[in-house]
């Protein structure tokens, strides 16, 4: 049984509906309304801050957009640097697609985003969300890349 989106847990890894994740020991993490969707931190109060003090990744599930590059074409891209593609390995699935792209956000803006596509099939994918002060970015960053290669998904889960 899931846990109500207004519960915080902080044992075991972190699970929604397709997805799960592994953080850092101690964050807190919650599952989001959206199905399948759910936000880590490394304090319970970065969970629902507007602008956290710390890292924090959110994952939503995607299924309007047949593939990343069109969920992405769907964002405002105006602040962001250009895509990078690679690929990755998630649960059972191998080379599977991830675009990202990143803020031009400096220390003295105050946060760096970075937003991840993954697509493991047409009309599944997970739409993730790094973010952190600029400030301490360069730390984060590490530690929110690990969390996504951790992720496990089960795109069965996905609505057909």
């Amino acid at each position: 049984m899931m846990p109500p989106s207004s519960q915080v847990t902080r044992s075991g890894p972190p699970q929604s509906a397709g997805l799960t994740l592994t953080p850092p020991a101690g964050w807190a993490n919650r599952v989001l309304p959206t199905l399948g969707g759910i936000v880590l931190a490394g304090t319970e109060a970065d969970l629902t801050a507007q602008t956290p003090a710390g890292p924090r990744l959110t994952a939503v599930p995607n299924t309007a957009a047949p593939t990343a590059d069109k969920l992405i074409a769907n964002l405002d891209t105006g602040a962001l640097f250009a895509p990078t593609a690679t690929q990755q390995t998630f649960g059972p699935y191998e080379q599977v697609p991830v675009l990202r792209f990143m803020t031009a956000a400096t220390p003295s803006d105050g946060e760096t985003v970075e937003i991840m596509a993954i697509t493991v099939a047409p009309h599944e994918a997970y739409l993730m969300t790094l973010e952190a002060p600029s400030s301490s970015w360069n730390t984060a960053q590490a530690t929110l890349e690990g969390i996504v290669a951790s992720a496990s998904i089960n795109a069965e889960l996905f609505p057909k």
